[in-house]
Formats: structure tokens, C-alpha cells, sequence
């Protein structure tokens, strides 16, 4: 809702694509699943209005949905990154656990470990 959205209909079409893919299996949307440039633009213009407030005396404070902590956004990208190679992975290797090893450099304990984080079936 704090975006302009400048690039009409096809941009808001878009980026809800985007969203629902970012987001894959999770039943709720969240701004960690809007690309990168509204969220920036969302809070460059939440700086923006921060600072007009501030030069007629009301508080600086940015709106907690503005961004999450950094550590948490990289740990987010970087589970979400993981997830996806395995499941790339594991349809590459045609769900064959020696040769998705063989592909990806893993043994076999931390491709079953990865697996069972990820809740990915393995079916042999």
C-alpha cells in the first residue's frame, strides 16, 4: 500500500507473479517476497517521509515492515537458495541419491540432512 505503483496494472500483474513465486508453498505473503526495488523504493520513500516529520517535530521511527534485521533476510535468501538447489538437484538426478551426490559434491549424509531440512521426499 506504501508503493506509488508508477508502471500501472502490468507492473502490479508482475510483481504478484513474482511474489507468489518467491514465495512458493508458504500460504501467506510478505513483503520479504516483493522484489527488491519496491522495497527499496518503499522505504527510501519512508526515509523521506521520516525526515519531513522530523523537521516539523513528530518521531523518526520507520515502520517495523519496512526491512527485515539483515541477518535474517540473508539467513531467508539464503534458505530459500538452498531449498531450490535441491530441488533442482534431486529433479536432475531424476531422485537418485548416488547421482545427485556425484552432481553436487555432497556426501550422502549431508544430502540426507539438507533433504530432511528442506522437507524434500526422496523416493529411492
Amino acid at each position: 500500500m506504501a508503493y506509488h505503483w508508477p508502471g500501472n496494472v502490468r507492473e502490479l500483474a508482475n510483481t504478484m507473479e513474482h511474489c507468489l513465486t518467491a514465495a512458493r508453498l508458504e500460504t501467506t505473503l510478505f513483503p520479504k517476497h516483493l522484489p527488491t526495488q519496491i522495497r527499496a523504493r518503499v522505504v527510501k520513500d519512508s526515509l523521506h517521509h521520516a525526515d519531513s516529520r522530523t523537521e516539523t517535530g513528530t518521531s523518526n521511527r520507520l515502520s517495523s515492515w519496512s526491512l527485515p534485521k539483515l541477518q535474517d533476510y540473508r539467513d531467508s535468501i539464503y534458505a530459500q537458495a538452498e531449498k531450490q538447489y535441491m530441488m533442482n538437484l534431486m529433479s536432475l538426478a531424476q531422485e537418485d541419491i548416488g547421482e545427485a551426490c556425484l552432481l553436487s559434491g555432497l556426501s550422502q549424509s549431508r544430502l540426507y540432512a539438507l533433504l530432511k531440512k528442506h522437507e524434500i521426499p526422496r523416493s529411492r
